[in-house]
């Protein structure tokens, strides 16, 4: 009987360091399966992050796209203000220029007068001188 009871107790031992050993491996397993859950999430994040950024590297590529388009357009407005500038420079300069031979010859044209002026003066002074003398001569 001892015998049996000896056999009983070391079952019972058994069964029950079976029985811890079950519920450490079953915390384990519940562990693990934790952590296996937590990082399933963080890869489910990190698939959706990387979504966002891919769609967001996507729209800066567009709008760098656009920008680049904006810029060449641009380019030609300026390139086309450019030549409208040069024509109107060369413009206003053939005005100032035809301007300033308009002014000089104005300036000329008075010049002249003033001489013709200045001569009729002259004439008239000799003419009168003339008639007196010829007054004289006459009587």
């Amino acid at each position: 009987m001892k015998k049996l009871n000896d056999d009983r107790l070391e079952y019972t031992v058994g069964l029950e360091r079976s029985t811890g050993d079950s519920k450490l491996f079953k915390e384990r397993a519940q562990a693990v399966g934790e952590k296996l859950r937590q990082a399933q999430e963080d890869l489910a994040f990190s698939v959706k992050r990387m979504g966002d950024v891919d769609k967001e590297a996507h729209r800066g590529e567009l709008y760098a796209q656009k920008n680049n388009e904006r810029i060449e357009k641009l380019r030609g407005q300026y390139s086309q203000l450019q030549s409208e500038i040069a024509s109107l420079s060369e413009s206003i300069a053939n005005y100032e220029m035809a301007t300033g031979e308009h002014r000089k010859q104005v300036l000329d044209a008075f010049r002249d007068l003033s001489e013709i002026k200045e001569n009729l003066g002259s004439i008239s002074a000799k003419k009168e001188y003339i008639n007196e003398r010829i007054a004289e001569m006459d009587g």
